[in-house]
C-alpha cells in the first residue's frame, strides 16, 4: 500500500464554494439509482462521482452493477475500477479521488452528482473525515501491524482504546486494523471520532442530498429480478475467471455481495443449488442496512427514483 498523501483539504468539509453545484443521491442497492441519475446528469448538465465501495476495483463488474460502456458514453463517471483487486481500498484513499474529480468537473464548468449506496462515502465527501491521517501512515507502518496477527493487534487497540469492541467487531481483522490505525494517529478513542463524526450541525449548507426509496417488496422483487439479469449476463462466469487470478478469501474486495457466495458455490462444486437464495436473502438485508444508516446518519429528502424527473431544474434543489 502506497504512503498516504492526506491534507485538509481533503479530509475536511467539502469547499463552502462548491455550495449550489453539487448534488448527492443515495439509496439502497437495486432501488433504481442509475437510470435516474443517468436522466438527470443529461438534463442538469452533470457529471457523476461514483460513492460505491466496490465498484472500485477492476475486475468486479456484472455483480457491482458498474455503469455499463454504453452508459458511460451518455455521461463521464469518476470512482471506478480504481485499483486492482487484490488492494485494499479505504475511505480516506476514496475521498482524495472524489473530491480531486470534482474540482475537475466544475473547473470545466460541469456540475456535480456524488451517487451511489455505499453511505460512509457520501458523508464523506459531505463533511470530511473525523481527522486528517499523517505523513506516517506509510507502508512501512502498515507492514508492521499486518505482519502481526489478529489477537495481537487487539492487545495493541485496547490498550489505546478499553472500550473499541463497542464500535467494532473485533473479529474482523481489517476493521481492528483500520481502528487501530485511527486511535494511533489521533489520539482519540472510536467513540470520540464517532461522536464528532456524526454531528448533524457540521452537514454544509446548499448540499442536498437525495435518498432514493421503494416499498419494501418492490424493492425485494427489484432486486431478484435484477439478480436474475446479473447471472444471464454472466456474473458466475466473472467470478470463475477472478478465481482463476487469485480472487478469494483475505481480501477487501472478497466482501462484495455476492461474489464470496458464488465463489464458495464453486469451491464446493454446487452451484447453483441454494445459493442464488442467499444471495437474494443477503441483498436483502443489505438494504435494509443500507436504509437505516441513510436515515440515522445524514439529512436526507426520501423519494423514489421517478420523482426526480417532476423537478426538472437543477437550481429547484436549493431553493
Amino acid at each position: 500500500m502506497a504512503q498516504l498523501e492526506v491534507s485538509m483539504s481533503t479530509t475536511g468539509p467539502m469547499p463552502a464554494e462548491w455550495a449550489g453545484q453539487v448534488i448527492l443521491i443515495g439509496g439502497a442497492t437495486g432501488v433504481g439509482k442509475t437510470e435516474a441519475i443517468l436522466e438527470a446528469a443529461q438534463r442538469w448538465g452533470a457529471e457523476v462521482v461514483v460513492a460505491d465501495s466496490m465498484q472500485v476495483y477492476c475486475g468486479l463488474d456484472i455483480g457491482t452493477a458498474k455503469p455499463t460502456s454504453r452508459e458511460l458514453a451518455r455521461v463521464p463517471h469518476y470512482g471506478i475500477d480504481l485499483v486492482d483487486f487484490r488492494q485494499d481500498f479505504s475511505v480516506l484513499e476514496w475521498l482524495g479521488h472524489a473530491r480531486r474529480a470534482a474540482s475537475e468537473i466544475l473547473a470545466r464548468g460541469c456540475r456535480v452528482i456524488v451517487a451511489g449506496g455505499t453511505g460512509m462515502y457520501l458523508k464523506a465527501f459531505a463533511v470530511g473525515l473525523s481527522s486528517p491521517l499523517p505523513d506516517h501512515a506509510s507502508e512501512e507502518w502498515w507492514a508492521e501491524v499486518r505482519g502481526r496477527g489478529l489477537e495481537e493487534n487487539i492487545a495493541a487497540l485496547l490498550r489505546l482504546d478499553p472500550e473499541a469492541g463497542r464500535w467494532i467487531d473485533l473479529a474482523n481483522a481489517r476493521r481492528v486494523e483500520r481502528a487501530l490505525e485511527q486511535v494511533t494517529v489521533t489520539g482519540r478513542s472510536l467513540g470520540m471520532l464517532r461522536a464528532q463524526w456524526t454531528r448533524r450541525e457540521l452537514w454544509p449548507q446548499r448540499l442536498p442530498l437525495l435518498v432514493f426509496d421503494r416499498e419494501s417488496e418492490s424493492l425485494r422483487q427489484r432486486q431478484r429480478r435484477r439478480l436474475e439479469a446479473m447471472l444471464a449476463a454472466g456474473w458466475v462466469e466473472e467470478v470463475m475467471a477472478l478465481r482463476e487470478r487469485g480472487y478469494g478469501p483475505g481480501m477487501t474486495a472478497y466482501q462484495a455481495l455476492g461474489y464470496r457466495e458464488i465463489w464458495a458455490a464453486l469451491e464446493a462444486g454446487d452451484w447453483p443449488g441454494a445459493w442464488a437464495e442467499k444471495i437474494a436473502v443477503r441483498t436483502w438485508r443489505y438494504a435494509r442496512r443500507q436504509r437505516t444508516w441513510f436515515r440515522h446518519q445524514m439529512p436526507g429528502r426520501w423519494m423514489e427514483p421517478w420523482k426526480l424527473r417532476e423537478i426538472p431544474r437543477w437550481e429547484a434543489w436549493f431553493e
